[in-house]
C-alpha cells in the first residue's frame, strides 16, 4: 500500500486562509499550486457558519481535480454529508459530530462506505493531560476521545490527528506527543497527520514510517509548491518508503 502525501487547505470565507491554532490569520492564493502532485486533497472550513462562498471554493477546486478530494466543516447530519458527496468529495471529515451527533456516523458509513468517513481529533497538550480541542468554542474538552469511540471505531476509515499549539507555526512537529497519542489512543483504524507544524522533509519521513500513519499532510504554504514536493517524494523512495511518484514527475526526469 501506497504512503500518502496530502494537501491540506483551510478556506475561511470561501478564500484559502493560512490559520495559527485554529485561528485564520493570512489571505493566500491557490492558483500556483498543481493539486496533481498530491494524493489526496482535504479542504478545512473554519468559519463558524458555513456559507455560499465555502460551497462555491469547494466547486472551484472540485473541477480541477483528478485525485481524491476530502471535506470538513459543518456536518452534522446525513444531509449535510450527502450535500459535500454530491459537490464531488470522494470523503468526509467529521469532528464536532463525534461528539454531539455519533450516531450519522453508522448512517455515513453505511451509505458510503467507512473509507469514505474520517474522524478528525485536533488536540492540545495541557498540564494536566492531553485533551481534544474545540476549535468553535476555543476551549479544550474534558476528554481526547469521546466517550463512544468504540462504538463509532468501525464506521471510520481514517483518523485526522492535528496539533492545536502547533498549527501554524513553523516549530517542527512534536513527534514524540504524537506517537504517545496514537499508541495511547490503540484503535485498529489508520491515522493520518494533520497540520502539526512540521518544518522539515525528516519530519515528514519519520512520521510516515510509523506503521500506524498512512498519510501526512502539506499544511505549510512554502511546502506546496512542485519543487518542494517533488524534493520530499524523492527523500522518501531514498528512504525506501512506498510513494507514488506524480506522473509530471516522471516525465519531465
Amino acid at each position: 500500500m501506497y504512503k500518502r502525501i496530502t494537501l491540506l487547505l483551510t478556506s475561511y470565507d470561501g478564500v484559502f486562509t493560512k490559520t495559527r491554532n485554529f485561528n485564520p490569520e493570512h489571505i493566500y492564493s491557490i492558483e500556483h499550486i498543481d493539486y496533481s502532485f498530491f494524493d489526496e486533497i482535504i479542504i478545512v472550513g473554519i468559519d463558524n457558519l458555513l456559507s455560499s462562498k465555502y460551497i462555491d471554493f469547494i466547486k472551484s477546486i472540485s473541477s480541477k481535480l483528478s485525485i481524491p478530494l476530502v471535506v470538513s466543516g459543518g456536518i452534522n447530519s446525513f444531509k449535510d454529508a450527502k450535500k459535500f458527496f454530491d459537490l464531488g468529495a470522494d470523503r468526509i471529515i467529521l469532528n464536532r459530530s463525534l461528539w454531539s451527533n455519533p450516531s450519522i456516523i453508522k448512517e455515513i458509513s453505511n451509505v458510503y462506505g467507512k473509507q469514505a468517513v474520517i474522524a478528525s481529533i485536533d488536540f492540545i497538550d495541557a498540564e494536566d493531560g492531553i485533551y481534544a480541542y474545540d476549535w468553535r468554542l476555543k476551549e479544550k474538552r474534558n476528554t481526547l476521545l469521546p466517550n463512544d469511540i468504540q462504538e463509532i471505531v468501525p464506521y471510520i476509515g481514517e483518523i485526522l490527528l492535528q496539533d492545536v499549539s502547533r498549527d501554524g507555526k513553523v516549530i517542527g512537529a512534536n513527534i514524540k506527543k504524537i506517537n504517545q497519542i496514537i499508541n495511547d489512543i490503540s484503535l485498529n483504524v489508520p491515522f493520518q497527520i494533520g497540520s502539526c507544524g512540521i518544518v522539515s522533509w525528516s519530519q515528514y519521513v519519520e512520521l510516515l514510517k510509523q506503521d500506524k500513519i498512512d498519510a501526512v499532510a502539506i499544511a505549510n504554504i512554502h511546502h506546496m509548491s512542485d519543487k518542494a514536493n517533488k524534493s520530499l517524494r524523492e527523500l522518501c523512495i531514498i528512504e525506501n518508503l512506498n510513494i507514488r511518484t506524480p506522473w509530471k514527475f516522471v516525465k519531465s526526469a
